[in-house]
């Protein structure tokens, strides 16, 4: 029995809970899934040896809600063209695929790197509402991708980040606030060594209940009004 099959539900959790968070998830993610790798494709060809084209975001981490089509894609160059003046380069590259939007930065501030945004936005007969692709081209350097390692949560920390979400998604400053505490308690069990770099999981079941006890609750508001992450 691996960490995962060792997680016990809560015993107050809804019987329904599973079932409420698959309602609220976007039904067409295995769709978006498959546009991903083939646009993922379509930029590869076109960006030099070594670098990596990875898929971000809630996408990857099957937290992501109704109707929100977005996938994020990162361009993650090695040390050799990560300046400005090559990334501008692979930036007019692959303008065709995905238009340029804007310049935007990475890193923490005092420690910014260059990087551009892309985006591209259109529709699928398909799929209901518009698709959005941004992509980030960046240095790899300073790059972890956290929802790889979200993706290895227990199913029912996932289903209550997507109910979460759904509950505030009309209300911008709740809804930031419970992705702030999710991505506060991914970065802190990243830093106890919770994950290898593969993303597997090697922390104990207690480390992860230390860490949803302080940056996650039993319910939506027992989350909302945790303090500002410090992590």
């Amino acid at each position: 029995m691996n960490d995962q099959e060792k997680f016990t539900p809560r015993p107050e959790q809804e019987p329904d809970f599973h079932t409420r968070a698959e309602q609220a998830r976007n039904p067409y993610q295995d769709k978006l899934r498959v546009i991903s790798n083939e646009y993922s494709e379509k930029l590869r060809v076109l960006l030099p040896k070594g670098s990596i084209v990875d898929l971000g975001g809630s996408l990857l981490s099957n937290t992501a809600l109704k109707g929100h089509n977005d996938i994020d894609l990162r361009i993650l160059l090695p040390e050799e063209y990560a300046t400005e003046e090559k990334i501008r380069e692979i930036s007019n590259a692959i303008n065709d695929i995905v238009p340029f939007q804007k310049v935007r930065p990475v890193g923490s501030p005092g420690n910014e790197k260059f990087a551009v945004m892309h985006q591209l936005e259109f529709e699928k007969e398909e799929i209901e509402g518009g698709i959005e692709i941004e992509t980030s081209v960046r240095p790899a350097e300073g790059y972890i991708g956290f929802a790889k390692f979200q993706s290895t949560f227990p199913q029912e920390l996932l289903d209550e980040y997507v109910i979460f979400k759904d509950q505030t998604k009309e209300d911008k400053k709740r809804y930031k606030k419970i992705k702030e505490q999710f991505y506060a308690m991914t970065r802190w069990l990243y830093s106890q060594g919770y994950w290898d770099e593969a993303g597997k999981v090697v922390g104990t079941p207690e480390i992860l209940q230390e860490a949803q006890k302080t940056f996650w609750g039993d319910d939506l508001e027992a989350v909302i009004s945790k303090p500002q992450p410090e992590i």
